[in-house]
């Protein structure tokens, strides 16, 4: 999302008005680029969970897709409106 913001702005559009980003992982940096950027706190199992997943596919002891879901908080800032 980092480099979004600065693709987006030397091509000449305008976060958040033409555009909205949002990042995934509450970098500690976010709060501090030129446009804050929006971001999430991931649920602590997310990583954990997605190797589990992919490992079960590759080994066979997983064998039907699933749906799971996480809850995450929205730290709102200047990159989203």
């Amino acid at each position: 999302a980092i480099g979004a913001l600065t693709a987006l702005r030397t091509a000449g559009y305008e976060v958040p008005v033409q555009v909205q980003v949002i990042g995934f992982d509450n970098n500690e940096e976010a709060p501090y680029l030129q446009i804050p950027l929006t971001t999430r706190i991931p649920a602590l199992l997310d990583a954990p969970t997605a190797v589990d997943r992919i490992l079960g596919r590759i080994d066979g002891s997983i064998t039907k897709s699933e749906l799971l879901t996480t809850e995450s908080q929205v730290i709102a800032r200047a990159s989203t409106r």
